[in-house]
């Protein structure tokens, strides 16, 4: 098949480079047990990932919204000594990263933007990328355009030249409300509902097969 000529490709963090279920999950319960709760499972928990840390504890912690600071405050504490205690790249990743290395390469996360940073650092791939955005002042969360628009503004870059990749409908919809190409990883643990990308693919590694 003909590849489509690229400039840059941004990529969401969670659930699209990086399986970083097991280390929110035992944070999470960390916080729920310093708060007096119970923890949670897995499966409960995975649906609360994607919209950032605050929206991740104030699922957490359900109707005792009082404890909401606090939890908040331990959560992060607890989760910044333990980024990547098990956290791991998806399979294909450090291929995918390293084929498109002589393109602009980003990261737009809804995680905190010291962490994003952090996490990319700890596993040894923050050289590919040319900058890493995660939650800061000013900077509104996925599906809001506003990080994705500034990265094409800052960088000169052609909407019709970058692909924005993530595993959520949230970043397949940020993707379309800037007029990027948009491609989902059906591997990842984002819930796509009904949007649908220009392409799928089920390992990083495949987007060398539509993007030159």
């Amino acid at each position: 098949m003909d590849k489509t000529p690229i400039q840059a490709i941004i990529y969401d963090l969670d659930g699209t480079l990086i399986d970083s279920r097991p280390d929110l999950y035992t944070a999470t319960n960390a916080m729920l047990r310093q708060l007096g709760l119970a923890p949670k499972g897995g499966e409960e928990l995975k649906g609360y990932i994607g919209m950032g840390v605050r929206h991740l504890v104030r699922r957490a912690i359900g109707d005792h919204e009082h404890l909401y600071e606090e939890g908040f405050r331990v959560f992060c504490h607890y989760y910044h000594q333990h980024l990547t205690d098990r956290t791991l790249l998806y399979p294909g990743v450090s291929e995918a990263l390293e084929y498109f290395r002589h393109k602009k390469q980003f990261v737009l996360t809804n995680k905190l933007d010291r962490e994003a940073k952090m996490i990319v650092q700890q596993l040894g791939i923050a050289s590919y990328f040319t900058e890493v955005i995660g939650e800061r002042e000013g900077m509104p969360l996925k599906p809001d355009p506003f990080g994705l628009l500034a990265i094409l503004d800052t960088y000169a870059l052609e909407r019709t030249g970058t692909v924005m990749v993530g595993d959520s409908a949230i970043d397949i919809e940020t993707g379309r409300k800037a007029g990027v190409i948009t491609a989902f990883v059906s591997s990842g643990f984002g819930q796509p509902a009904d949007l649908r990308a220009d392409i799928t693919v089920d390992c990083l590694s495949d987007l060398k097969n539509y993007f030159a």
